[in-house]
């Protein structure tokens, strides 16, 4: 997770992250161009997000939070480069910022995501999964459970949806990370399949 927004596995969820300026750079490119970049921003633990345009035009927001990321690329375009500076999004953002600072909090909410589902693939007892503005988060069950439980006491697969809420006044500036947990009516299979007896 980017340097700022340190914090291990989900107890991201429900917490605050204190804020500073924050140095944008927005490239376009096609879709080869700007995965690749994805890829080394991932190995960079920057902050990023994708908008796709059109099919032959993708945007690449990159944020520094202290990472010093830097990109050199021909067959990227920067279009943009500049600072948001946070006491100007007080009490509304001004119309040439909305952009970029809804591009930010986009990139918040992936990288929490994103490391959520890290965190799940060191533990094999829970996953999370992406799925909109959040994750499906799941604990697996053992072959011998769905021997000794109906169906009715299988654990139900669980959405969790983050909020992200700026707090942005003159005594403070930081995001609320806000997690909705919602019971879904949807359950896991078993993992290995139920062997039926002959």
């Amino acid at each position: 997770m980017p340097s700022g927004l340190e914090r291990d596995g989900l107890d991201l969820l429900a917490s605050s992250v204190p804020l500073k300026d924050i140095r944008y750079v927005l490239y376009e490119g096609d879709y080869s161009a700007i995965w690749n970049l994805k890829r080394v921003a991932e190995d960079a633990d920057s902050l990023w997000t994708i908008q796709v345009v059109s099919s032959s035009v993708h945007r690449f927001w990159l944020f520094d939070m202290g990472s010093g990321f830097s990109v050199h690329d021909d067959q990227l375009q920067k279009v943009a480069e500049s600072t948001i500076i946070l006491r100007n999004l007080h009490p509304t953002p001004p119309p040439h910022l909305r952009r970029p600072w809804n591009a930010f909090i986009d990139a918040v909410r992936a990288s929490i995501i994103r490391s959520a589902n890290q965190c799940s693939i060191a533990h094999t007892s829970r996953w999370a999964v992406a799925l909109k503005n959040g994750f499906i988060l799941a604990n697996n069950l053992h072959a011998d459970e769905w021997l000794t439980s109906g169906w009715e006491h299988v654990r139900s697969l669980l959405y969790v949806h983050l909020q992200i809420h700026p707090v942005l006044n003159t005594e403070q500036q930081q995001l609320i990370v806000h997690p909705t947990i919602t019971q879904t009516p949807y359950h896991l299979l078993a993992i290995p399949p139920l062997q039926v007896p002959p």
